[in-house]
């Protein structure tokens, strides 16, 4: 595919705005002159520094009028080319129209991150604007404990330097580093990881779990659960990794996260767990409704939308005995979800009422069963699509975005 495809100078006559963001046909003078696109901003002479504005070429490309394009125009990068995931990341950030002080501020950034000679394509995002001097520097000071996880190469994981302090946990609690694990006594929080106990089973309606939107039954399970309050604060973690894959628009991540939710509870079930579930649901609702207008809001092509409405439709009875107010709460404060639910419900019943017949002593017995199984349980190998380090490392990019947003 030709690069150049779709690409239309600019006229000469439109007065270009400041964070104005256009695709650019370059020739990348550090790649032997290999044509590349590039994403430009407009950013005004008054917003500069001596540290990031060099001296201009009086002939220098890409000129007004050169082969540019608006970047709303939808463009494809080539896909036979490493860095083409670090080009749809920007262009992302770029169609969403940030202002020059954020180009500018990211700019800096970078420069801080990687210095005056650092070429190796990746992305580093700029800190909040509440962010104060003091806070750069502590980042600084910290970044050589941190190693190799403060930036983001060709693939797209980005620096982890950047985290406002306002978000409801520290990022860094999910992420997971491969390295050997420290001895017992000195083992921080782990995100629990999801397996296949037995390839062999097949689940059918006998020994299903009540709840289970994903019908794999107890054939899943997460590894590293050590007690219940391990398990709860697993569960509310797992709402966290789901926003911050959302904010990211990481759908797959999103519905993998679904998936350990969905295990934790296959595999844990019980009436004190379900608070936890309810929770977790509930700080996710509450943080979509702030998340950018371009993402969809509570609407059933939402996957925890979907999920939610299902499980809490085949639990509504137990949630009525055990936890009503709390539950009536999360409905209440989601119109949308509450009338996903009462549909959904009442699909259920009309299709196999005899399910909903004792369903506090069903979830009690499972949550008895499951727990004295679980301890007996050898893992044979990892589930396929378990979060790997490339996607934790992905997930660090969330906490940024998600303080411009």
């Amino acid at each position: 595919m030709r690069l150049t495809k779709g690409l239309k100078p600019i006229d000469r006559s439109q007065d270009l705005q400041p964070g104005q963001s256009f695709i650019v046909h370059y020739n990348n003078t550090s790649l032997r002159n290999r044509k590349d696109l590039w994403l430009g901003i407009i950013i005004p002479e008054s917003l500069t520094t001596p540290t990031l504005l060099s001296r201009r070429h009086r002939n220098a490309k890409p000129l007004k009028g050169d082969w540019t394009v608006p970047v709303e125009k939808h463009i494809l990068a080539n896909s036979t080319r490493d860095d083409c995931k670090l080009f749809l990341d920007l262009h992302k950030l770029a169609r969403r129209h940030r202002e020059a002080d954020f180009w500018f501020r990211m700019a800096e950034e970078e420069r801080r991150i990687k210095g005056p000679l650092g070429r190796k394509p990746y992305l580093v995002l700029p800190p909040p604007k509440t962010a104060s001097p003091d806070n750069g520097s502590s980042g600084s000071s910290s970044s050589s404990s941190n190693g190799d996880r403060q930036s983001k190469g060709p693939s797209g994981s980005v620096s982890g330097e950047n985290r406002p302090s306002h978000l409801p946990t520290d990022p860094q609690d999910s992420i997971q580093e491969p390295r050997t694990p420290p001895p017992p006594a000195r083992r921080g929080p782990v995100s629990p990881k999801l397996i296949v106990v037995n390839e062999a089973i097949k689940t059918g309606e006998d020994d299903s779990v009540l709840g289970d939107q994903f019908r794999f039954g107890q054939k899943y399970d997460l590894e590293q659960i050590g007690s219940v309050a391990e398990l709860h604060e697993q569960i509310l973690r797992l709402g966290r990794i789901y926003i911050s894959a959302k904010v990211f628009e990481l759908t797959t991540m999103q519905v993998l996260t679904l998936w350990k939710l969905q295990a934790a509870w296959n595999s844990y079930s019980g009436v004190p767990q379900l608070i936890v579930f309810l929770q977790t649901v509930q700080f996710v609702f509450e943080k979509t409704k702030r998340c950018p207008d371009s993402l969809v809001q509570g609407t059933s092509t939402e996957p925890m939308q979907r999920w939610a409405a299902g499980f809490l439709a085949d639990l509504m009875d137990v949630f009525f005995r055990a936890y009503p107010e709390q539950f009536w709460t999360v409905l209440r404060e989601n119109p949308t979800l509450q009338a996903a639910v009462f549909e959904r419900r009442a699909a259920n019943l009309a299709k196999n009422p005899e399910k909903y017949v004792d369903l506090d002593k069903q979830v009690q017995r499972a949550g008895e069963v499951s727990s004295v199984a679980v301890r007996l349980r050898v893992p044979r190998f990892f589930f396929a699509f378990s979060f790997t380090d490339a996607y934790m490392e992905t997930l660090r990019t969330s906490v940024v975005i998600d303080s411009y947003t």
